[in-house]
């Protein structure tokens, strides 16, 4: 699988979905409006002026969400990659898979 978050818009799209949050919600737990996420994950902004709270309220670097420096989540990519590999999986694959690696 190969992720294509090179550029701001993408990778806050992407934190957002992973964190399973709105735009609203999003906005809210950084305190900032909708319209500014909206603005930034259509590509309409530069760098937002709140993009420190912004990457907090997603549990993500502030330099990973701005300028794609860093791993997302400070894990590296291949666990991203695996985490999202994870959770197309069906849920009798997860739990066979779960107690294999965890010796369950």
């Amino acid at each position: 699988m190969n992720l294509n978050l090179s550029s701001l818009a993408l990778r806050l799209r992407y934190a957002r979905h992973k964190k399973g949050l709105s735009m609203e919600e999003l906005a809210h737990k950084a305190g900032t409006t909708r319209s500014v996420i909206q603005r930034a994950e259509l590509g309409g902004t530069a760098i937002p002026r709140p993009i420190k709270s912004i990457a907090t309220a997603l549990d993500v670097s502030p330099s990973w969400l701005a300028f794609g420096e860093g791993a997302f989540d400070y894990v590296s990519k291949d666990a991203v990659e695996i985490a999202i590999a994870w959770d197309k999986l069906p849920t009798e694959v997860k739990a066979a898979l779960s107690a294999a690696i965890l010796k369950k």
